[in-house]
């Protein structure tokens, strides 16, 4: 469920005296609850928020109970209505996702938007995310650059990160472009525990630049260093002229390391594509949200 939007699917523990609001942002393998689940669902129907969001990840992952994302997602509608932000977080990503809850982009931009104005550090990276991506909202990079700062400033990691890939690559009109600057913030990603975050601090600079940018006709790609037998680090695709040529399945392999098999020529869009090793060359994958 981790994307470029940014989460932690955390958690809020409950204690045995009452329920105690802990720091959330423990990552998912290492969830650890202090409760049984019926009690915690008992605490929950009693009206609780923070019993309610656990419930939640405990029905989302199938701990002690069984796996019902679907009911999840119901539990965390209920909890979002005691105002519990992290729930009202997993709501609005529900409804831009469209899996579990029915999609509405518009909604979850708006529910996005009001926890960022009450500094919820995850929301305004998701707020920058659908302005960079057209969704709920039209394309807006000045916009998405700015609420990347915002969710950096709240340490989230995400927001760091990819606040740190526009300003490393640059971006016209938002930003010149400042390598040194842009691994600086990957590496305050990468400390506030996003492993590709990490990877991506850790890659040297090539001597030719990779292209951002996309407009190419077909026949004329420019690939940059990037040739058959580069070693890449797969990434989600980012709009251009709101299309990310991207399709859900591919997410699997976000992250993975890989090499490059084919340069097949451009998408729709003119963003130059290549097959890669990983996924036995089944989807074109944008060299422009790699890393090498």
């Amino acid at each position: 469920m981790t994307t470029g939007m940014g989460t932690s699917r955390g958690l809020w523990a409950i204690v045995a005296v009452g329920i105690a609001v802990l720091a959330p942002s423990v990552a998912s393998a290492q969830r650890s609850y202090t409760l049984p689940a019926y009690q915690v669902q008992a605490v929950c129907m009693s009206g609780n928020p923070t019993a309610c969001y656990e419930m939640g990840l405990r029905q989302y992952w199938g701990d002690e109970v069984p796996s019902d994302r679907y009911a999840a997602y119901r539990t965390w509608q209920q909890a979002c209505a005691g105002n519990h932000e992290q729930a009202c977080w997993e709501v609005a990503y529900g409804y831009q996702e469209g899996t579990y809850l029915p999609a509405n982009p518009q909604l979850a931009f708006q529910m996005f938007m009001q926890a960022c104005q009450r500094s919820h550090p995850a929301s305004c990276n998701s707020v920058g995310y659908a302005y960079q991506n057209g969704l709920g909202t039209p394309v807006d990079l000045a916009s998405a650059f700015r609420y990347y700062q915002t969710a950096c400033s709240l340490r989230d990691s995400w927001g760091c990160r990819n606040e740190g890939v526009m300003v490393r690559d640059g971006v016209a009109g938002v930003s010149a472009g400042d390598y040194p600057a842009g691994i600086a913030l990957l590496s305050q990603a990468c400390a506030l525990g996003l492993a590709q975050a990490c990877t991506e601090a850790a890659q040297p600079p090539t001597m030719r630049p990779v292209p951002r940018g996309c407009d190419f006709p077909s026949g004329r790609a420019d690939f940059g260093p990037v040739t058959i037998g580069t070693a890449v680090t797969l990434g989600y695709h980012t709009a251009w002229r709101g299309d990310a040529n991207w399709a859900e399945a591919m997410g699997r392999w976000v992250g993975a390391r890989t090499v490059v098999t084919q340069l097949a020529d451009v998408d729709e869009v003119g963003c130059p594509v290549v097959r890669v090793a990983a996924d036995g060359g089944q989807y074109f994958w944008r060299i422009r949200d790699m890393t090498f």
